[in-house]
């Protein structure tokens, strides 16, 4: 379960992923999210925007593998060329 640590001036959580043996600690910044395990002083910066397009690359790659689920359910051809497997 994730906890508030402090929320004074930012938002600071203690998530229940684990970095290594020590668990994940995310301050919550109006550019982005600082990452760094509990305990710890070194840290990874990460912003809105990548969070962004790295969501919309996942979208994306869901969207394309339902394509090519329906497509190889309703036995229509795939077509296998350079811009990757896709219904005819």
């Amino acid at each position: 379960m994730t906890s508030i640590l402090r929320r004074k001036t930012k938002l600071c959580l203690e998530t229940p992923l684990l970095v290594g043996k020590r668990l994940m600690v995310a301050h919550v910044e109006a550019w982005g999210l600082r990452l760094r395990p509990k305990g710890c002083r070194h840290e990874v910066s990460i912003s809105w925007a990548q969070m962004w397009n790295r969501a919309n690359q996942i979208a994306a790659e869901a969207r394309r593998e339902e394509r090519l689920r329906k497509a190889r359910a309703s036995g229509r051809a795939i077509c296998y060329c350079a811009g990757g497997p896709h219904p005819r």
